[in-house]
């Protein structure tokens, strides 16, 4: 898997066809461009399902940006699009379900860059209804706490090297440490953003 690309964990995600960054875009043109076929694609989908002839599950716009989000190699424009569609996300988000539910498969163990736009991504969503701020919460917390077996394959490991007399091996456990404390802090400090813009 590609550094760079979203970790989500049932996902592969890989590289975005969606508005492609090329050289001659800004970051924020980048963006804004996404941001435009993402709202277009939200009502595309709003009108498949509500369709009175035949109403689809899925339409081919918002299929490709489901696509396109699992395979992304430039998650933190995708984020940042997704911010600013976040109200769009809320009104319609009966419609959108599919796409809510990627988005809080999100593994925190990324870049912390990624993160930061994560994070950016709940708040506003949470800013857009207070209905997010559970599904937000919950996902924060399942990220923040350390899953049971990790932490006993982590003892168990540290345990047999004791027994053994073997040294452990420090720097991957500092390694560890350090990725570990910024996960965390990109965790804590979205929690915070959220408590300010939606005091519960």
């Amino acid at each position: 898997m590609s550094n760079s690309a979203v970790r989500l964990r049932s996902v592969n995600v890989h590289s975005m066809s969606v508005a492609p960054v090329t050289k001659s875009l800004s970051f924020e043109e980048s963006v804004t461009n996404l941001s435009a076929e993402i709202s277009v694609a939200i009502d595309d989908q709003v009108s498949c399902v509500n369709s009175s002839v035949i109403p689809l599950r899925r339409s081919s716009l918002f299929d490709k940006i489901l696509s396109d989000l699992q395979e992304s190699e430039q998650p933190v424009i995708f984020f940042h699009a997704l911010s600013n569609n976040a109200y769009k996300l809320y009104k319609n988000h009966k419609e959108c379900e599919e796409l809510l539910a990627l988005l809080f498969l999100f593994d925190w163990s990324c870049k912390l860059d990624v993160a930061e736009a994560f994070g950016r991504l709940l708040v506003s969503l949470t800013s857009a209804s207070a209905g997010f701020i559970e599904p937000c919460f919950q996902l924060l917390l399942q990220n923040l706490l350390p899953a049971e077996e990790d932490d006993d394959d982590e003892g168990d490991e540290i345990d047999s090297q004791i027994s053994s007399g073997k040294p452990q091996n420090t720097d991957a456990t500092h390694n560890l440490n350090e990725d570990a404390l910024a996960k965390s802090k990109a965790i804590h400090k979205t929690i915070q953003r959220i408590l300010r813009n939606a005091p519960l």
